[in-house]
């Protein structure tokens, strides 16, 4: 009996030991993500996420949860999000609870979570000690504590992501693995973002060097069913086959535009260039070693490739968003390097483990810096939100209900207001084929917003271009927002434009109701040669 509560206690003993990387890093996590959202709410007294694309997500998701309409407003579909599956997340929540900010954020949370346990959960099985997992859990932990509070899909996308390379790693290496898992995990990943697919097509031409038609048949087809399955009931809405922000944003596929863009992406995101040629080494070294090695190199392969065609034709950006998921993928890599050397089947430091150790070491420093400036950044960047978006989002709601107002970012407008909206950023009124042709038919962006029924704007005069002279009426400016130390949005100052007397009267009377409660580190001017108009009789 003693034995056997002895053999209990030291089970249990050796689970906790085994368990302290993951609890310490998930309290690292947890502990950086809350003293961001800290600051963040101290700076504006409300929290505000540091984009407005979040506040895209919410207001789709706020549609599909309460009107069952896809589109930032409940009138219309519009294919107005790069991601499938998140909107749908978040209105599953809003259907408990309403609209709130609190869904992104425990999601986030939760995601950061299940990627560092599974991260853990893999790199045990491979015999890593704690010593050598921690410091990896802990570099993965400072990496997704700024993304979970952009309040997007992209801590999701991370977890769908390495969810996919865990399944690839076990077909690649011969062990069971069924087909279903494969494509189940490829359809989640290209559901939250379509970079992954990509990552899926590298993938199927693995599979298929490897002779396993089964499974590059089910990571296929798993990985197109989001995007073909949205694009058909797109085009069945009138819209394109691809959504507006793919289709506004995709890099083409030149020589010069994508060693333009690879150059861009690796001056904000170095870390991602050394992990690729790490990558790349190791693979290379792997294959040549020995027949039992080129899974692993095959994994390698898999990343480097993957993180290579993200850097010519995907984009960065200056908060790691876009590039969260593929350090995720390239630090789980190199750990599952170091494996022969802790695990006991080496035993000793090679070529291949110390440059698997410096590569982790080189990534683990880029990162480090890299999420020092985001960190930083965090804060003023959900000021800069809260300054502009937010305020634009309550001078809207203070206009009457049957005004359109054209506007540059549709987030938050659209999340806290009930008002048909006409975004001149094309990323949500119209298909871009149409926005094309109807902006050519208008001659200027403002004739286009008018139109198509706005007659109140709230614009950046560098894309409303109000005093280009044509034969259309002028638009009144009626005044300038102006928001202090500028980190997110396009512009610092936002323009407040009327498309006739009457309409000026409207943004008269709801820029008196907003004016008083503006933040004080925000700077009003008045328009010049802008008489205030009478009310029409």
């Amino acid at each position: 009996m003693k034995e056997s509560a002895s053999n209990v206690a030291t089970r249990v003993a050796r689970s906790w030991n085994e368990s302290v990387p993951w609890l310490v890093s998930l309290a690292a996590y947890v502990f950086a993500s809350a003293v961001l959202a800290l600051r963040a709410y101290r700076s504006t007294g409300e929290f505000a996420f540091p984009l407005d694309d979040a506040y895209i997500h919410m207001a789709v998701a706020r549609s599909l949860a309460e009107h069952g309409v896809w589109g930032v407003t409940p009138d219309a579909f519009s294919a107005s999000t790069s991601s499938l599956l998140w909107p749908a997340l978040l209105a599953a929540g809003f259907v408990l609870t309403g609209p709130t900010v609190l869904w992104p954020l425990a999601l986030n949370l939760f995601a950061g979570a299940g990627v560092l346990l599974l991260t853990e959960r893999w790199l045990r099985e491979t015999a890593l000690p704690s010593r050598a997992r921690l410091p990896v859990l802990l570099l993965l932990s400072s990496v997704l504590g700024s993304a979970a509070l952009l309040g997007m899909e992209h801590t999701p996308h991370a977890l769908a992501a390495l969810l996919l390379l865990r399944c690839a790693s076990s077909m690649l290496s011969s062990r069971a693995a069924a087909p279903l898992g494969l494509g189940i995990s490829a359809a989640f990943a290209t559901g939250l973002r379509y970079e992954s697919l990509l990552f899926v097509g590298i993938l199927t031409l693995c599979l298929v060097a490897q002779r396993k038609p089964r499974a590059a048949l089910a990571v296929t087809l798993g990985g197109l069913l989001p995007a073909a399955a949205f694009g058909a009931w797109s085009v069945a809405q009138g819209w394109e086959l691809l959504p507006n922000p793919v289709t506004q944003k995709r890099a083409a596929f030149g020589w010069e535009s994508s060693s333009l863009r690879f150059a861009l992406n690796v001056s904000t995101s170095p870390a991602l260039l050394a992990a690729t040629l790490v990558l790349l080494g190791l693979a290379w070294h792997q294959w040549r070693a020995s027949a039992p090695r080129r899974a692993s190199a095959l994994l390698a392969l898999l990343v480097a490739a993957s993180t290579a065609g993200h850097l010519c034709f995907a984009a960065t950006d200056a908060l790691a968003r876009y590039e969260t998921y593929l350090l995720v993928l390239a630090v789980v890599s190199l750990a599952l390097l170091l494996q022969p050397v802790f695990g006991g089947t080496d035993g000793r430091w090679g070529y291949t483990h110390a440059a698997a150790g410096g590569g982790l070491a080189a990534v683990a420093l880029l990162s480090a810096v890299r999420a020092y400036g985001v960190w930083s950044s965090l804060p003023t960047a959900s000021r800069n939100i809260y300054d502009q978006q937010l305020q634009t989002a309550r001078f809207v709601r203070a206009l009457p209900s049957d005004v359109r107002v054209a506007v540059n970012d549709i987030g938050a407008v659209s999340l806290r207001g009930e008002h048909r909206i006409f975004d001149l950023w094309a990323l949500a009124s119209l298909p871009p084929s149409r926005y094309r042709t109807e902006l050519a038919r208008s001659g200027s962006i403002r004739n286009l917003a008018r139109t198509q029924g706005a007659r109140i704007a709230v614009a950046y005069a560098h894309t409303f271009l109000p005093n280009q002279h044509d034969d259309a009426p002028p638009w009144r400016d009626l005044g300038q927002l102006t928001i202090a130390n500028n980190v997110t949005c396009a512009d610092a100052t936002v323009h407040f434009y009327a498309a006739d007397d009457r309409s000026a009267v409207a943004a008269r009377a709801a820029l008196e109701r907003l004016l008083p409660t503006l933040p004080a580190r925000t700077q009003w001017r008045e328009a010049q040669l802008s008489p205030k108009p009478t009310s029409p009789e």
